[in-house]
C-alpha cells in the first residue's frame, strides 16, 4: 500500500471490486484506489440499514476504521487508527437535502472542517476550511453507472504534509459512499408523512436523480 501522502495531485480513482455491485440492506464490499492502474490503497465497507456503516481503510500510514451511526438522525461518525485510543476525527452532520448532505469534521488537532456536495443533487464532496481551498474532492464509487466522474479522488498538493489526510480520507469516503445509497433512510418503508415533491422513495430514484445531475454543470468550491 501506497501513503496516501505521495498521491497528492496525482490522477486518484475508487473503483468497486467485482461482485460488489449490489446494495442489500447487510453487505460487505471491497474498494481500491488506483491511481492511474497502479492499486494503491484498499477499503472495506460492513453496513446494516438504519444501524451503523463501517470502513476499514489500508494505506501507508496504516489502518483506519470509520463507524458511522445509522440509527440516530446525527449519524455520528468517528475514525481511528487501529491501535490508538484518541479519535482521530468526528463527524457532524449539519442538513440534508434531497439526496445530498452537509457537515462539520473536527480533526485531533481541534481544526474544524466543512464537509459539502460540489452540485445540489450530485455525489461528489469536498473537505475544504471555511474559506479555503478545497483539500480533499471526492466523489461517491457508485457500483452502479451513474455517469459523471464515479470515484475519482483529488488530494491538493499543500495536503502532502497533512498529519491528518488519512483520516480525513476515510472519513470523507465513508460519507460519501453512504450517503450516495442513503442507508440511514428506510426508502421502501411507508412515510409516516406525505414525501415532499422530488424526494427518492427508493434506490432507483436515487440513481436516476445522481445520472440526471452528472449531465448538468457542478457548481464552484465554496
Amino acid at each position: 500500500m501506497r501513503s496516501l501522502s505521495e498521491l497528492t495531485g496525482q490522477n486518484l480513482v475508487w473503483k468497486v471490486q467485482p461482485g460488489s455491485a449490489s446494495i442489500p440492506d447487510q453487505a460487505q464490499h471491497s474498494f481500491v484506489l488506483f491511481m492511474d492502474d497502479e492499486p494503491v490503497v484498499q477499503a472495506q465497507m460492513i453496513w446494516r440499514r438504519l444501524d451503523f456503516y463501517d470502513v476499514i481503510m489500508e494505506a501507508g500510514e496504516g489502518t483506519y476504521e470509520v463507524h458511522m451511526d445509522l440509527a440516530v438522525p446525527e449519524r455520528h461518525s468517528v475514525v481511528n487508527k487501529a491501535g490508538v485510543n484518541e479519535s482521530a476525527a468526528v463527524f457532524q452532520l449539519a442538513s440534508e437535502s434531497i439526496v445530498t448532505a452537509t457537515g462539520w469534521i473536527t480533526t485531533a488537532s481541534r481544526r474544524k472542517l466543512a464537509w459539502a456536495p460540489t452540485h445540489e443533487l450530485g455525489y461528489e464532496y469536498v473537505i475544504f476550511a471555511p474559506g479555503g481551498p478545497r483539500l480533499i474532492t471526492l466523489a461517491a464509487a457508485a457500483s452502479i453507472s451513474v455517469g459523471g466522474n464515479s470515484g475519482q479522488m483529488t488530494l491538493a498538493p499543500e495536503m502532502a504534509g497533512d498529519a491528518e489526510l488519512a483520516p480525513l480520507v476515510a472519513l470523507g469516503f465513508a460519507l460519501a459512499n453512504e450517503q450516495v445509497v442513503l442507508l440511514h433512510r428506510d426508502t421502501n418503508a411507508p412515510p409516516d408523512l406525505p414525501i415532499p415533491e422530488g424526494m427518492p422513495k427508493n434506490l432507483g430514484d436515487v440513481l436516476r436523480l445522481l445520472s440526471d445531475a452528472s449531465r448538468e454543470p457542478r457548481s464552484p468550491s465554496s
